[in-house]
């Protein structure tokens, strides 16, 4: 008789009911650069462009190229192949450059189309977009397995945006982002 008196005092918590709904693009990028050298919809590039979002590489905890690497198409990262000079799972030199697109070697790395051997990161990083193929060197760029571009972040100078992250690992490594915006007018 008691549990049933106990049962009867506690508190009933009702959860809120889930819901999808579909209007929200989530991972999914809209337009690119990289296909045509315009603003171009997705849906109008006659290239394999793919587009790694912030939000995509936050949710994989992916921080780095190579790290990201491991979930794309086509591309082998450094950690999935050992090249022909014997380079590959611990390359110390440069392991974002040890890469694969297709079978034909390394892929063209730039930030905002502009060539570059800086590391990409996922703290200044909008979106990481790969093109894949001879496409890749129709601006005098890319190699022709493909190109690496990684779209640094810009200010909003419209809204305040405030972002701080925490992140240990079973490695005894600590990372702390702060990331923290301001409108000027």
């Amino acid at each position: 008789a008691q549990t049933d008196e106990t049962e009867d005092d506690e508190d009933v918590f009702e959860l809120s009911p889930f819901e999808v709904d579909g209007t929200e693009d989530g991972y999914r990028a809209t337009h690119t650069i990289s296909g045509s050298s315009l603003n171009t919809e997705f849906g109008d590039v006659a290239s394999t462009v793919e587009v790694l979002t912030a939000e995509f590489l936050e949710d994989l905890g992916a921080l780095t190229l190579e790290e990201a690497m491991d979930f794309t198409i086509s591309i082998q990262g450094s950690n999935e192949f050992i090249d022909s000079e014997g380079n590959g799972l611990n390359s110390v030199v440069n392991p974002e450059a040890n890469n694969q697109v297709r079978g034909l070697g390394s892929a063209t790395r730039t930030n905002d189309f502009v060539q570059s051997n800086l590391r990409i990161d996922s703290y200044n990083t909008e979106n990481i977009t790969i093109a894949t193929g001879a496409e890749a060197i129709l601006f005098g760029m890319g190699s022709a397995a493909g190109m690496i571009n990684m779209k640094g972040k810009r200010a909003n100078t419209r809204k305040a945006t405030n972002n701080v992250s925490f992140r240990f690992d079973n490695y005894n490594s600590k990372r702390y982002t702060f990331d923290f915006g301001r409108p000027i007018i």
